[in-house]
């Protein structure tokens, strides 16, 4: 997900709705891990 901002406000909504995201992402089944566990 990018995290960039909008030019007129400096919002940044995408950065503001990530947990809300990963949380639903999570009820339906989703797990996340970082890159080096998947160094294998």
């Amino acid at each position: 997900m990018d995290c960039g901002s909008n030019p007129t406000d400096h919002s940044t909504l995408d950065t503001a709705a990530l947990s809300t995201l990963i949380a639903q992402l999570k009820t339906v089944g989703y797990s996340f891990v970082t890159l080096d566990s998947l160094d294998s």
